[in-house]
């Protein structure tokens, strides 16, 4: 695969994620605790951008130009099942956890499998404030859904590396 150049930790290769912890300023904690989506989100930015902390911390294991990124609030009052789906041309993807109590959480996971074994799906429950899960693409065979959330509310920085 032409993209195996750009990758600089090849172990993902076989488990295709890994589980990182960031120590993340606090002002991302006082915006989540004030539900300031606005605020978070130019933190994020910040985080994000180059030279960044996530930027920073994801260039260990792939390289990249740039970062998108998206608030994501699910809930158990309205939500439902992702779909299958493998992030298109981008290389990497992450999901940073801002969630102050995971327990308090019931569905919300993360599936993931590589696309040539349907059966095989690794399950990662939601995590703890600072948590984040890193993974591969479509552009090396992975594919990814996120569970409904039937209790609770899961908060995260979904971002995706291209």
């Amino acid at each position: 695969m032409k993209n195996n150049i750009l990758l600089k930790d090849k172990s993902l290769l076989i488990s295709g994620f890994k589980k990182l912890t960031i120590k993340l300023p606090p002002e991302i904690r006082e915006a989540v605790k004030a539900r300031n989506w606005s605020l978070l989100d130019q933190n994020a930015f910040r985080l994000c951008n180059n030279d960044g902390l996530i930027f920073n911390e994801l260039k260990n294991f792939h390289n990249f130009e740039e970062i998108e990124h998206l608030i994501n609030i699910r809930n158990y009052i309205d939500d439902e099942d992702g779909i299958w789906h493998d992030d298109g041309s981008r290389y990497l993807a992450f999901s940073l956890s801002l969630n102050f109590a995971p327990d308090s959480i019931a569905g919300g996971e993360l599936f993931l499998r590589k696309k040539s074994n349907k059966n095989e799906i690794v399950t990662l429950s939601p995590l703890a404030f600072g948590e984040m899960i890193i993974f591969l693409t479509g552009q090396y065979n992975f594919e990814h859904k996120v569970g409904m959330v039937t209790k609770g509310e899961r908060i995260s920085l979904a971002g995706w590396c291209s």
